[in-house]
């Protein structure tokens, strides 16, 4: 079936325990990008650097792939127009995977990439189903 952006039910959930921005912070994740077929999940948990209030264009992200976990820090870049670019934000990143690993980031990043998963829209989404739109005109570009 591949990826989806979608709620979790809370039996589906599980814990984490994030190394950023602070270690030892546990928490369970109601929704992200999920591949059931293969038990492949992408949580985006935090945007912008540690001890500062300002977004940023790097981006945290739990990495579930099968069981074993990754925190992986991705790096946003729109040099023009409706291009949006993402690559690792260090090589010690792209190192951690193997590159099956990478092959399912990847597939996990061209369905977030697109529309994301924020909870927010989530929540005015079952208000008003037509609330939230894709932008037909972005090109997404996965440079892993």
């Amino acid at each position: 079936m591949g990826f989806v952006n979608r709620m979790l039910e809370e039996d589906e959930r599980r814990e984490y325990v994030l190394d950023y921005p602070s270690k030892g912070i546990r928490g369970k994740f109601i929704g992200g990008t999920i591949d059931d077929e293969n038990d492949v999940r992408l949580f985006n948990y935090a945007n912008g650097h540690k001890g500062k209030m300002e977004p940023c264009d790097i981006y945290s992200f739990v990495f579930d792939y099968k069981g074993k976990v990754f925190f992986v820090h991705l790096r946003q870049r729109i040099p023009c127009g409706n291009d949006v670019h993402w690559s690792f934000a260090s090589n010690s990143d792209k190192n951690k995977f193997t590159e099956s690993e990478i092959m399912f980031l990847r597939e996990a990043m061209k369905v977030y990439a697109y529309h994301g998963f924020m909870i927010n829209e989530w929540n005015q989404l079952k208000l008003n189903p037509l609330a939230i739109t894709e932008n037909d005109e972005c090109n997404i570009f996965i440079e892993f």
